[in-house]
């Protein structure tokens, strides 16, 4: 069978919205994929919907778990859904909604649509109920997003890596206070473990509260056992198959409780300028394929855009917007002595598997800016030295036509770093490769020992550069921050 074919039978035909329902802390879902049902939870440690909200209608309340629930459909991009069913819900849904998520699916979805080969598709139709919208219900929760007149709070986001530790330095220095909210998610394993993962990086941080939320979710379950099913990881096997997807639009959304119910005034992110690079561009239609198209500056206007339709007061932004890896590298160990070694980025395995692109990145820009010892230690193993690594190397030093699969930076990045090992004397299997395919082609062209030494100069200063307008911050914050 072709694989065109067995793609079109593998992905979903209708994604629908069964049913909600609300508690005090948390909401439930059953979603139906294909009449298939399942799952998903989100559950907060520090917002009881009922007293923190009891000021708004409960029309409100119901509009948003209804939204937070639309916005769920993001999650199925592996499956590329023909049709999205709102059924009895679109009461409470307006024309917004429908139109933010149209914007967001193509960007959001890219990688996917890529992997399955069918970069024609765009996002799925919309199936919607009889019943109408009524608009007099937005803005949401406006009677309890009052702030205090007594100063400003951040609500940092926190996954334990090296951005957001940049990020609450960076709030630290400049006396800015700040909540601390983490995602514990059930596809990153035991949320036991990752509570243990996360307090090791936060153990000096210095926020005022410290907010937990809670995805648990039956889909990845599902989706495992139909990628098995359809032996799609067999037939697709150019490019480690994505299953995630949605994961940044869901969350930004399910953090406002948080933001309004404590009264911060930011919801603040560790996205940097890296991520706005795509993987590759389509020759024949010139679209961008993006692993990382929602930590991406069009991805955050767009949903800032879309959280001030909803509320009142509770803009969003990244912090390190500004910045390139390289700049966050280098500001990170020079402010942040050894806490680095701590934090963890690995999508595998916790705090790192030691065979995957984001692993090996982080190790080469660790090892360049900071210690080559503590990043062996930290990391458990020598990642330059490891020969199944060497394809890896190559995707990230821009040898193939694309960059990997990660959330990773740019291949002039990676370069950048590999020179500075290279000069440092670091003798290993990904330096050796570096110099071959890197260094002695630009011998090969002429250039001597100087001019190799200034053109990486002069790329390092410009991957440093503090990019003052690339960003969505409020001035306050801005007129603060000292990258």
């Amino acid at each position: 069978m072709q694989k065109a074919s067995l793609a079109e039978r593998f992905r979903v035909n209708e994604a629908s919205l069964e049913s909600i329902k609300i508690h005090s802390n948390s909401i439930e879902y059953h979603y139906a994929l294909d009449g298939e049902g399942h799952r998903f939870r989100v559950s907060y440690n520090s917002v009881n919907f009922f007293q923190d909200f009891a000021l708004s209608s409960k029309a409100e309340l119901h509009a948003f778990a209804v939204i937070l629930g639309i916005i769920g459909f993001a999650r199925f991009g592996a499956v590329l859904p023909k049709r999205l069913t709102v059924n009895e819900f679109s009461e409470y849904v307006p024309g917004f909604v429908y139109q933010f998520l149209q914007e967001v699916l193509p960007g959001v979805w890219s990688e996917h649509r890529y992997q399955l080969e069918m970069t024609d598709f765009k996002h799925p139709a919309w199936k919607k109920g009889d019943n109408m919208y009524t608009p007099s219900t937005f803005p949401l929760f406006a009677q309890d997003s009052m702030l205090p007149t007594d100063g400003q709070k951040v609500l940092l986001t926190s996954g334990a890596g090296k951005d957001s530790l940049l990020c609450a330095q960076l709030l630290e220095q400049a006396h800015i206070e700040y909540d601390l909210v983490t995602l514990f998610f059930s596809l990153y394993g035991q949320f036991d473990q990752q509570k243990q993962m996360f307090r090791s990086v936060i153990g000096q941080n210095q926020q005022v509260r410290l907010h937990q939320v809670y995805f648990e979710d039956e889909y990845y379950q599902w989706l495992e056992e139909r990628l098995t099913q359809w032996s799609i990881r067999e037939i697709f096997p150019d490019k480690p198959f994505r299953v995630e997807a949605g994961e940044t639009l869901i969350s930004s959304l399910a953090y406002v409780p948080v933001q309004l119910a404590h009264r911060c005034s930011v919801q603040a992110w560790g996205n940097e300028k890296s991520a706005d690079l795509p993987n590759l561009v389509l020759p024949d239609t010139g679209e961008p394929i993006a692993h990382q198209w929602s930590k991406s500056l069009e991805a955050e206007q767009l949903i800032n855009d879309f959280l001030a339709k909803m509320f009142v007061d509770a803009h969003r932004s990244s912090l390190i917007k500004p910045l390139h890896d390289v700049r966050i590298f280098k500001t990170l160990f020079e402010i942040s002595g050894n806490l680095p070694y701590a934090t963890n980025s690995c999508n595998i395995a916790k705090p790192w598997c030691g065979h995957c692109e984001k692993c090996a990145y982080v190790f080469l820009g660790f090892a360049t800016y900071g210690n080559y010892d503590k990043t062996i230690e930290a990391f458990g193993q020598n990642l330059l030295d490891k020969v199944e690594l060497l394809p890896i190397w190559e995707e990230l030093l821009g040898l193939k036509e694309y960059i990997s699969w990660e959330c990773v930076g740019s291949a002039e990045e990676a370069q950048i770093y590999f020179y500075k090992m290279y000069k440092k004397g670091i003798d290993s299997k990904a330096t050796q490769l570096f110099e071959h395919q890197i260094l002695q082609p630009m011998r090969d062209q002429g250039m001597n020992k100087g001019q190799i030494h200034l053109h990486f100069k002069l790329l390092e200063q410009r991957y440093l550069k503090v990019h003052s307008q690339h960003h969505t911050l409020p001035q306050w914050i801005m007129n603060r921050i000292r990258y």
